[in-house]
């Protein structure tokens, strides 16, 4: 066996023992995990402490720095949670949803049988968000296959319960994505990734220029279906997670697509301002921002 299965297996046994404690547990461990990656020279929490800079200059050091922190025990109890979320049963899942906030806004939208495009942020915890979202309303989500058989094969299992269906990130998905849309149904979209060279604009992110998608403005100008965003937020103390829809900026529904693109950030960062410390600040967001130079995230 390669010394890459090895440790992918090594890590789904982890993730298989990890489901087995409670929520508490899981989140008392991930965070004393991403506490002390907070104090590190880590290359994680260089990249959280960058964008953070960036995207909040009205905050004081000393606040940033301590958003920091909170982000990166946030980025540890995302991490114990996955095996809870990929390995117990939906039943088990929805049990710790303990407050729903807008679901009329979702209803709404289905029920004029437009198609709905559902956007959901890398917030809170998306994996445990679909045991919800599934439930009600199954349809086609876009992902990127995993390099690693074994995880695709779990994460698939995991993202398609309820009836859901996963398509790829390539034309043949976005495809199947429009025929769903024109025929009434509701398509899940992470809006926060940096696309492909073919596939974004430039537009303002906190304030910042970042290449952004285009296919979420490009599906809702094409179909006339709805925008929702929706989010996994986690409740203090051990008490759950709260599912919050909110409606898109009525901007992403503009002809202009970078007007609409617009839009889709502004929505996104609706949606961070309501927990920011449970966003994936990790993730090298400005890194195809020419504007801000090739080296944005180099260490000094």
């Amino acid at each position: 066996m390669e010394k890459n299965q090895i440790k992918v297996s090594l890590l789904i046994s982890l993730m298989k023992l990890t489901a087995r404690f409670s929520l508490p547990t899981v989140q008392r461990l991930g965070g004393g995990f991403g506490w002390l990656a907070a104090q590190l020279p880590a290359e994680i929490t260089h990249v959280t402490q960058k964008n953070i800079d960036m995207c909040f200059p009205e905050l004081s050091p000393q606040s940033r720095r301590k958003l920091v922190v909170q982000t990166m025990m946030h980025t540890g109890y995302l991490m114990m949670e996955i095996g809870s979320a990929w390995f117990r049963t939906v039943e088990d899942n929805l049990r710790l949803i303990s407050q729903v906030r807008g679901q009329s806004i979702m209803d709404d939208a289905a029920a004029q049988g437009r198609g709905v495009i559902v956007i959901a942020p890398h917030l809170g915890n998306w994996e445990w968000l679909n045991s919800y979202t599934s439930q009600r309303y199954p349809g086609v989500m876009i992902y990127s296959p995993s390099k690693q058989p074994q995880f695709d094969s779990i994460l698939r299992k995991s993202r398609e319960i309820g009836g859901g269906k996963l398509a790829p990130a390539n034309a043949a998905g976005v495809k199947t994505v429009f025929k769903h849309l024109k025929q009434g149904g509701v398509v899940y979209i992470l809006p926060d990734q940096v696309p492909g060279k073919e596939g974004g604009i430039v537009a303002p992110f906190f304030g910042i220029p970042a290449f952004s998608m285009t296919l979420v403005s490009r599906l809702a100008n094409k179909t006339n279906a709805r925008v929702v965003a929706v989010y996994g937020k986690r409740l203090p103390k051990h008490q759950g997670f709260e599912t919050v829809y909110i409606n898109a900026d009525e901007r992403i529904y503009s002809k202009d697509v970078q007007t609409s693109v617009t839009g889709l950030n502004a929505t996104v960062e609706a949606c961070i301002r309501d927990a920011p410390e449970q966003y994936q600040w990790s993730y090298k967001r400005f890194k195809r921002s020419a504007e801000l130079g090739l080296n944005i995230y180099a260490s000094k």
